[in-house]
């Protein structure tokens, strides 16, 4: 979630940001998750790398951290890199289940988290038949518990073909709870929804999804921000020009977040551009230097040309659609459809 303005945008977004998913360890398994989390998980990233990687990060441009994963509030070290990171200056930002926020949790993020994400996926009995039975009620528990402290906070909401009549409800929830912000996501293609999941919005669902936010927009006036991750494709292809990485010439040594934004970094140290999920070697490093830190000049100096052929690609083929598109979920679906040989030998990092 990200409504806080860094300097000049990079990519589609206002701020620059690093997504972290220090771990994919999480609470609960729900059945839409994009990354497969669950309580079996035990793979995190070491607080010392992270820390270390979000430094080097921090000197690349980027000016926003937004933890997410698996649930972070279940990562060990936490507490500990979000004041690290609020420390190297950065905007720190949560992504949650909302079920372990907690009294004396919250009390931990006062001044150090900005604003704090929680998953709401519709009404009571559509919520906790994703999450499990009682999950809403506790939930929203916790968000009293963050209105009283005064944190900020949004609500996150994946929209499926079920939920999207729950929406004007929504509405009216985030409203009376106090919420800043309303992010609503289309279920994407990715983790335990990939394949043909029936749950997922047809193009007749997006274009009403589409007119349902700006409405949305109108009614909540001052009250909410309405951020929708869908766009009309027309808008998209306007503003390809935002990735400067599509007519910089290799060598650039510009700084890593005026090319590539956001970046994301996974639980094993791996640094990814533009979204979670790219085909699996569109990383832009193996992994961790010896230091704790990453070579992330790599996609600046010598691995740009693949980025902006995929890029370029994207939105040549996005140029022969129409209707509503989800620029990243799009992105990632694109990149799995190219010849996984052929990006693999350009992005071999040595």
């Amino acid at each position: 979630m990200n409504g806080d303005k860094d300097g000049r945008a990079s990519g589609f977004l206002h701020s620059r940001v690093v997504q972290v998913h220090p771990t994919l360890r999480c609470n609960l398994a729900c059945s839409h998750c994009y990354s497969s989390s669950g309580p079996d998980a035990t793979h995190e990233l070491p607080p010392e790398t992270l820390i270390a990687m979000l430094a080097r990060l921090r000197a690349e441009g980027y000016g926003v951290v937004s933890f997410s994963g698996g649930e972070p509030l279940v990562y060990r070290g936490f507490s500990e890199v979000a004041h690290a990171a609020r420390e190297l200056g950065y905007r720190v930002n949560l992504i949650s289940n909302g079920l372990l926020l907690s009294p004396g949790r919250i009390d931990q993020l006062a001044g150090v988290v900005s604003r704090v994400g929680v998953s709401i996926d519709g009404s009571e009995p559509v919520h906790d038949r994703i999450r499990g039975p009682g999950t809403f009620a506790r939930t929203t528990r916790r968000l009293a518990h963050l209105r009283e402290r005064g944190i900020v906070f949004g609500i996150a909401h994946c929209v499926t073909r079920e939920s999207i009549a729950d929406l004007p409800w929504l509405l009216e929830y985030c409203i009376e709870q106090g919420a800043s912000l309303l992010q609503l996501h289309p279920l994407a293609a990715v983790g335990r929804a990939a394949g043909d999941d029936p749950r997922r919005l047809r193009a007749v669902d997006l274009a009403r999804l589409y007119l349902i936010a700006r409405l949305f927009e109108v009614e909540a006036g001052d009250a909410l921000q309405i951020q929708l991750d869908l766009a009309p494709i027309e808008q998209v292809l306007a503003s390809r020009d935002r990735y400067p990485v599509l007519a910089e010439p290799a060598g650039d040594r510009r700084p890593l977040a005026e090319l590539v934004n956001p970046v994301v970094l996974d639980e094993h140290g791996r640094l990814w551009p533009l979204a979670h999920g790219l085909a699996g070697t569109q990383r832009i490093v193996d992994g961790p230097a010896d230091d704790g830190g990453a070579a992330i000049d790599y996609p600046v100096r010598s691995g740009a040309a693949p980025l902006r052929r995929l890029l370029s690609a994207a939105f040549d083929r996005l140029a022969e659609q129409a209707g509503f598109v989800d620029w990243y979920a799009y992105l990632v679906a694109h990149s799995h459809a190219l010849n996984p040989l052929r990006i693999a030998a350009e992005l071999e990092v040595g």
